[in-house]
């Protein structure tokens, strides 16, 4: 960036010397313009990337616009091609690198900036297949800072054209007026085209280019989202924290793309910054057709007021982005209230469709439908709220822009019969008045949009902070061992995510080859324990030493059934096409689920069609499937009856013979498959565990905690 501030200022200083040989005063101002841009981007080391990439668009094209410019002052500028670029269009660029380095300092923006930097720096390799070419090869980072330099250079182009446009207008109304067909039908044939055509193409290949960016830019936030909400079991933690993101399906499907772009119908941090630097960069440009426009009016033919249209436009457009800052001031929060209600209706209807069979059982139809005609009931009150405000707007914006449209006439109507304006001039500022307008009036036009991308860049931050705390939780001391075989808990006590401790300190030894069935009243805190092996529960204090190459899997006593084909929940949580057919078709044959092998292929609801009892054997054929070196069971075969809990049993014996099987159980019948018991008592709302003999030989490695002895 310090290198792109010195030759932006070296331009400057080329335009100064330009200026005074040429003796261009509003090359001096050019200057001026330049010298502010490269202090800008000179100071912009630290701020972000997104911002970054348009100050390093905006100062090339103030280098290169700005030399077109001293070119045209020293008479060295093709004149016959008819395209000479003004120099209002230079000092609009200039302004813009500068008004991206204040940009940083407002919180808001500093808030959405630091999401979108998490993909303008990406370091992934981005492959584009060409056709007829070898595929290019490039980062991420590379291609999203091309794609918005060459928006970004578009939008600048097609302002530039507008603005010639203006002026092509303003003679063709003059050539009428005066009776000049020579000029009338050179403006239209050759004048307009020249500069209609490339806008038209411009705008193309920008929204091209805008919607390339936008869904790679999506695809790209939801990979990194889904990414860290998946990682390190943080989805969970989350739940269990009660860390204050509801609803992340809703974020990571909905709240990314209308952050990006406004998901079709708002604005997002894009679309916005685009449409802000076209508005100001209209502003900037038709602001100076106004002010030489307002250089020869005066009121009475003596007091003269510099600018006159200009400062109407301003005075106009202030008076209503004021006024719309009071009318809709609730929005923003209201906004966001609506997008919670609709999630937890949402979420409630997906919830009635999964229970739907307990729903029915228990009859409980009508409960349902008074909890979610009560969600609902929040939505359509909110809702009047949100419309009040919003249809508030929409008649005050309405009333600007059609009031706004007769502004100039009003200014410039005694001027234009008074002989001191043209019909065209009175034209070009009625053009400049309204494109004024409509930039200075882009607040008025957006703050509906503004607030939804408040609340949705509100609801982003909020999850990223579940996140990130969720990451930085303190838990006890894992240590991975080389060449270990035995689980070692020492000193380990468990709490609740409140703080509340749950067990007396815990040591306890597992050892491989050992099977130990775990038995205990309910709620004592069985399955917290195997949780806290397992390594997805965070709240515990104390060491543990695991085995390193040692594989672990819990089956859980509700098993989960994920989207697919049977082939797919079956090989759960490898993909599809890990094992065999003929492997599943063993391990399904095992748990006595065989007649289901016809249908691997099929995708249904299978926990609609499936008992409790045959979801449980699918989830242990799962377990043959894996060959876990650790086999946690928590009450995994409880709502099978005895006969077939313990063929399930046997069969787990003799299919996986180096597997060791740590069982959570009620039922005694299950002792003989275990080596050692080991109960859970309560003590004072805290759990201990004490070493009961079992049935068959069992050998102790270690000492129990000897705060069960206590």
């Amino acid at each position: 960036m310090k290198v792109l501030g010195a030759i932006v200022a070296c331009f400057g200083t080329v335009a100064v010397a330009v200026a005074w040989i040429a003796h261009h005063p509003q090359l001096y101002l050019v200057a001026a313009f330049a010298f502010a841009a490269g202090t800008a981007a000179m100071r912009s080391q630290r701020i972000s990337r997104f911002l970054q990439i348009l100050i390093t668009c905006f100062c090339a094209e103030t280098v290169l616009l700005g030399l077109a410019v001293c070119a045209a002052a020293a008479g060295v500028w093709p004149m016959a091609l008819g395209l000479q670029i003004p120099e209002p269009v230079v000092m609009t660029v200039a302004l813009f690198a500068v008004v991206c380095h204040f940009v940083w300092r407002i919180p808001s923006a500093r808030r959405a900036l630091t999401i979108a930097d998490r993909y303008f720096r990406a370091d992934d390799p981005l492959r584009i297949p060409l056709v007829g070419m070898k595929t290019i090869v490039m980062k991420e980072r590379t291609f999203a800072a091309t794609a918005v330099i060459s928006v970004m250079a578009m939008n600048q182009a097609q302002v530039f054209f507008i603005v010639t446009l203006s002026y092509a207008s303003s003679a063709i109304t003059d050539s009428l007026q005066s009776y000049d067909s020579a000029r009338f039908w050179r403006v239209l044939f050759f004048q307009l085209p020249l500069y209609l055509a490339p806008l038209l193409v411009s705008s193309y290949l920008q929204s091209l280019a805008s919607g390339v960016l936008a869904i790679r830019w999506r695809e790209w936030l939801t990979r990194d989202y889904s990414r860290r909400w998946l990682s390190a079991h943080a989805h969970y933690h989350m739940v269990l924290a009660g860390a204050g993101a509801d609803n992340p399906d809703q974020r990571i499907q909905e709240d990314i793309p209308r952050f990006i772009d406004g998901g079709g119908h708002s604005v997002g941090v894009y679309n916005l910054a685009i449409q802000f630097f076209s508005h100001l960069s209209t502003f900037v440009s038709f602001a100076l057709i106004l002010w030489v426009l307002s250089g020869g009016l005066s009121i009475s033919g003596t007091f003269h007021i510099p600018g006159l249209l200009l400062w109407c436009a301003i005075l106009y457009a202030a008076m209503g982005t004021g006024a719309t800052a009071v009318i809709g001031r609730p929005l923003p929060a209201l906004a966001f209230a609506q997008q919670h209600y609709e999630a937890n209706f949402r979420f409630g209807l997906s919830r009635l469709r999964e229970y739907s069979e307990q729903i029915a059982l228990l009859a409980g139809e009508g409960t349902e439908r008074r909890i979610l005609l009560n969600r609902f009931t929040s939505i359509v009150r909110n809702f009047y709220s949100l419309l009040y405000v919003r249809l508030s707007l929409q008649i005050f914006a309405e009333f600007c822009q059609f009031f706004g449209s007769f502004i100039p006439y009003i200014c410039l109507g005694a001027f234009f019969f008074a002989h001191k304006l043209s019909m065209g001039n009175l034209s070009q500022a009625a053009i400049a008045f309204f494109s004024i307008n409509s930039a200075l009036s882009f607040f008025i036009s957006y703050y509906t949009s503004l607030a939804e991308l408040r609340s949705v860049l509100d609801r982003l931050a909020t999850f990223d902070a579940a996140i990130d705390s969720i990451v930085l939780l303190d838990a006890g001391h894992r240590t991975p061992v080389v060449g270990g075989r035995d689980f070692i808990l020492a000193g380990v006590q468990i709490r609740l995510p409140d703080g509340t401790v749950l067990s007396d300190p815990l040591s306890l030894r597992l050892k491989a080859g050992e099977n130990v069935l775990l038995t205990g009243p309910s709620g004592t805190g069985k399955s917290t324990l195997f949780r806290v092996i397992a390594n997805v529960w965070p709240y515990w204090s104390g060491m543990i030493e695991t085995p390193q190459a040692a594989s672990v899997l819990v089956l859980p006593q509700k098993p989960y059934l994920p989207t697919g084909t049977l082939l797919a929940i079956v090989s759960y949580p490898s993909e599809e096409g890990t094992y065999s057919r003929a492997a599943v078709a063993a391990a399904l044959t095992g748990v006595g689920l065989d007649r289901l092998i016809p249908e691997l292929d099929a995708d249904e609801h299978w926990t609609q069609r499936l008992s409790g009892g045959e979801q449980q054997r699918l989830a242990v054929a799962r377990a043959v499937l894996a060959r876990p070196t650790w086999l946690f069971l928590d009450e995994a075969t409880a709502a099978m009856d005895m006969k077939l809990e313990r063929d399930i049993y046997e069969m787990l014996n003799a299919a996986l013979p180096d597997t060791t099987i740590v069982s959570i159980a009620h039922r005694e019948s299950l002792e003989s498959y275990h080596r050692r018991r080991l109960v859970v008592t309560q003590t004072s709302g805290r759990f201990q565990i004490e070493d009961w003999k079992a049935s068959l030989p069992r050998v102790l490695d270690a000492p129990v905690t000897a705060a069960a002895n206590e």
